[in-house]
């Protein structure tokens, strides 16, 4: 038997129950129409405020290249790490209202190292069960007990809290979440947190640039949150991903926890890149309506459709169908129209249902909302 004969077998059955991920080439989101003319009209991206191509972030990141090359190939403990980074380490923190912030190269890193350093075996973590699979991930990393709440159910997490016997505990949640589009109750969070003497962590990621004070996430300035994580890549629409907390909980990390920081130092380019986008998001007021109303146009149209749709309070919008199958042929419909959405199957969360998603973008048109509303008339 070939070695390889297993990865093999797996594939062919992945093809035979139409389950698998693939990997899509398509042409990038611009300011044109993303009618079937010019590009695909695409739902997947999460470019949401269109910050990938913004001449500004461009020329920012070019100078940042130019003047410190293309990187360090250097994690912090063994180089001198590039004065700017602290720069804009500490641009973020004020921006989100904590003292320290922490740049990382992705999220899932950040989550797996930080949280390996803060929990231990002792450690009763408590997490919201609709969470992104990479926090999930993220979490297997540590010592803990974990305990899954219900979806936004600050009363089950209550008695879950009550129940604990454990002196340390952890809270943790989405501030918006991508399998559901919901936003988290941040106040009832911190309420709990305090009554139960636990730490609150706060992922921020589909948040940032879009909601909160500034645009800066829902976490942000928020007393009572003691870390927050989240991540460039979304709406910011480039790379890297950051934690923000106090100035004794980065102490830690530093001296207790030091595995947290043996990763290779951002490339000044994307460093760049995230100091122009901390100065262009607090500013983008008109981007944020804009992405507000073509999001609530976007669900009346699916809610014309489908009357057991549900409304989000978000850019992030989920369609729930009780027949999977249906499910499934609209998503290959959709893409035989040229329109990209998201298909999300039950087992890549264990908790959450098949779904399709649609991501808003800023840079989706009236025009846009009409060609997907005449194919899904076409497919009804």
């Amino acid at each position: 038997m070939s070695t390889i004969t297993h990865f093999e077998t797996a594939i062919a059955k992945k093809d035979e129950q139409k389950k698998y991920a693939q990997l899509r080439c398509i042409v990038p989101l611009d300011e044109v129409s993303f009618s079937k003319e010019h590009a695909p009209l695409n739902f997947t991206s999460c470019d949401y405020l269109a910050l990938s191509k913004h001449p500004f972030v461009k020329i920012r990141a070019k100078e940042y290249l130019l003047k410190w090359g293309s990187g360090e190939s250097n994690v912090r403990f063994t180089c001198e790490l590039l004065k700017q980074t602290n720069i804009v380490e500490k641009k973020l923190a004020r921006l989100l209202g904590f003292e320290e912030s922490i740049l990382f190269p992705s999220s899932y890193l950040a989550f797996s190292s930080i949280l390996a350093a803060l929990i231990n075996s002792r450690t009763h973590i408590f997490v919201d069960a609709a969470c992104q699979n990479t926090l999930l991930q993220g979490l297997k990393n540590t010592t803990g007990k974990i305990f899954l709440f219900e979806h936004n159910d600050m009363t089950n997490l209550k008695d879950l809290l009550r129940k604990s016997d454990s002196s340390s505990k952890i809270i943790i949640s989405e501030s918006v979440f991508i399998q559901s589009g919901n936003k988290a109750s941040i106040s009832e969070l911190i309420k709990l947190s305090k009554e139960n003497h636990s730490l609150l962590c706060i992922e921020d990621t589909h948040s940032f640039g879009l909601y909160g004070k500034r645009g800066m996430g829902l976490g942000n300035h928020q007393h009572g949150v003691d870390l927050i994580f989240g991540s460039f890549g979304k709406a910011s629409g480039f790379f890297g991903s950051y934690l923000s907390t106090s100035k004794t909980l980065k102490e830690y990390l530093i001296k207790c926890g030091s595995l947290s920081f043996l990763q290779t130092n951002l490339p000044p380019a994307v460093l760049g890149a995230i100091d122009a986008i901390l100065e262009i998001v607090p500013d983008m007021n008109y981007e944020r309506k804009k992405l507000k109303e073509i999001s609530l146009c976007f669900q009346k149209i699916l809610q014309g459709y489908f009357p057991s749709f549900k409304m989000t309070n978000s850019h992030i919008i989920p369609l729930f169908l009780n027949d999977d199958t249906k499910l499934f042929t609209l998503h290959e419909k959709l893409a035989e129209n040229n329109i990209l959405s998201i298909l999300n199957r039950k087992g890549q969360n264990p908790f959450a249902k098949s779904s399709l998603r649609f991501n808003i973008c800023v840079n989706h048109s009236e025009k846009d909302l009409k060609v997907f509303s005449e194919a899904i008339k076409t497919y009804l």
